[in-house]
């Protein structure tokens, strides 16, 4: 019997985004192992130049291909998680976001939402709720 992580099939790209290195390292495993392709960066200014930056204005061969999800950590330094969603929300960014936090205190999961997530796992990360969660999402973003 394969491991449940094996049931998921993620089609599409994934930008990562966590301060430390081991939990992108992580997250990236997971998400390609069940077929997405995995883009990491390390905080939140790097996330907000990738997805509203110059990069993500070109057009022609040179152009950054779209996400179709974003895993958020919410603890990071210069730019945290919950202002960086709230910045992309307010500039029209509609792809699916996922926090990613080890805040798991009662209304920890609230504020994410508040700021702008779509979902939230906790860490230390459960393999299969986040591929659950992120198949999810990336179907219903497609089918939207």
């Amino acid at each position: 019997m394969p491991p449940p992580v094996d049931k998921y099939r993620l089609h599409g790209r994934v930008l990562v985004v966590d301060d430390v290195e081991e939990n992108r390292t992580l997250m990236q495993y997971y998400l390609k192992r069940a077929g997405a392709e995995v883009v990491l960066t390390e905080d939140g200014v790097m996330a907000l130049d990738g997805l509203m930056g110059p990069a993500s204005k070109r057009t022609g061969p040179d152009a950054v291909a779209p996400f179709d999800l974003v895993l958020m950590d919410m603890q990071m330094p210069r730019v945290d998680g919950y202002t960086a969603v709230q910045q992309l929300r307010a500039a029209g960014f509609k792809t699916p976001i996922i926090a990613v936090t080890a805040h798991t205190l009662t209304g920890d999961r609230e504020k994410c939402i508040r700021a702008g997530c779509d979902d939230y796992v906790p860490k230390p990360i459960n393999p299969d709720m986040l591929l659950q969660k992120c198949q999810t999402l990336m179907a219903r973003a497609a089918a939207a």
